[in-house]
């Protein structure tokens, strides 16, 4: 272990692959969380610094015998990890009070859904009960906090309205969240089908995949050539079997491996994605990264990004036909473009502002 993951924890309520694909390209940090989500993909663990799986108690127990100089836990407006959060929180101030030495806590924070809306849904509270809890938290929590690096202007919107600009103005930076072009179009040879459409993402209702699905029926009757491929798992899976079994020119793949994954964003034109409400929307970063037109609504934190850089942004309630007759100007578009690849930065802003949490600087 080296001394500089000595330095550095992050604690996470949950796991996903993304994270670990990120890992290498951060400052160096030892990982503690408590589970993983559906995608988890162990083949990408480092061996020699692995994320370890604790309990509450464990972590909890953990920070009170070892000092760490940052430490990164989950966003402050992320109601689900509410419960680790605040004792977190706690552990340290109380550990910094006494031994003089203070970790300093910092979050990334991509939360663009009200946070009161879901505790209202959680624990079926009032509107009010639920507004008042969430203010509560939210000014626990951020201003226990030392940096907040924001992905989306939507979340960092999010935010004001419960803490004020000044309160995040001495603590926060805005690192819209743009990946970069991805290393495997370098690597690979795979051809883009100029006809290619991908839905990517849990098959759920809050995913928008049945929405997706009558779109896709109201565009093979202007665009019969155009083939689907969707990729996921989830609870209407069996809805989306039967579905793909009845129409022409559909392919499912049920968790393929990242490899896969990657192929079929090389090779497919456009990226269908229409959630009920998104973060960011990590099938929409992977999209861009492999030069993928994107057909989606506003209620993803990037919505204003892709609408200035010619993606197709819908209204969250647009019939199958203003969804299907996006996808066919998507589609045209991809044939003169390479997605937005020539509008990304160089190095992925997730990194960027990894190293800003570390240090605060004007990097």
């Amino acid at each position: 272990m080296s001394i500089a993951e000595e330095r550095t924890l992050r604690i996470y309520g949950s796991l996903r692959t993304a994270q670990l694909e990120r890992l290498s390209q951060m400052d160096p940090s030892l990982m503690w969380y408590l589970d993983t989500r559906p995608d988890f993909d162990e083949s990408l663990i480092d061996l020699e610094s692995p994320p370890v799986q604790m309990s509450l108690r464990e972590i909890l127990l953990g920070l009170t015998k070892r000092h760490f100089e940052r430490i990164e836990v989950n966003e402050p407006a992320l109601v689900a990890q509410w419960k680790l959060l605040i004792p977190v929180l706690l552990i340290l101030r109380i550990r910094g009070f006494l031994t003089r030495k203070r970790s300093t806590v910092v979050s990334y924070c991509i939360e663009n859904f009200d946070p009161a809306t879901i505790a209202q849904q959680r624990w079926g509270l009032s509107e009010r009960s639920a507004r008042l809890l969430a203010w509560i938290m939210l000014q626990l929590l951020v201003r226990g906090s030392d940096r907040l690096a924001f992905g989306s202007r939507g979340s960092q919107h999010l935010y004001e309205s419960y803490v004020g600009k000044a309160c995040l103005n001495s603590r926060s930076r805005l690192f819209e969240a743009l990946p970069s072009r991805c290393a495997c179009l370098s690597d690979a040879h795979s051809k883009r089908d100029s006809d290619g459409v991908l839905f990517l993402g849990a098959f759920v209702n809050r995913k928008g995949i049945l929405p997706t699905l009558d779109a896709w029926q109201t565009l093979q009757g202007i665009r019969p050539e155009t083939c689907f491929t969707l990729i996921g798992a989830g609870s209407l899976q069996p809805q989306v079997e039967s579905w793909a079994v009845a129409h022409g020119q559909v392919c499912v793949l049920l968790d393929p491996p990242r490899e896969q994954i990657h192929r079929a964003l090389r090779e497919n034109s456009v990226l269908v994605l229409l959630p009920q409400k998104e973060q960011l929307g990590l099938p929409i970063l992977e999209a861009l990264s492999h030069g993928c037109e994107v057909v989606t609504n506003s209620e993803t934190g990037l919505a204003s990004w892709l609408a200035a850089h010619g993606h197709e942004v819908l209204p969250p309630d647009s019939s199958a036909e203003a969804v299907a007759d996006a996808i066919a100007m998507a589609l045209d578009r991809a044939a003169l473009r390479e997605g937005s690849l020539k509008d990304l930065p160089t190095t992925d802003q997730r990194i960027e502002a990894d190293h800003w949490l570390a240090t605060g600087g004007s990097g």
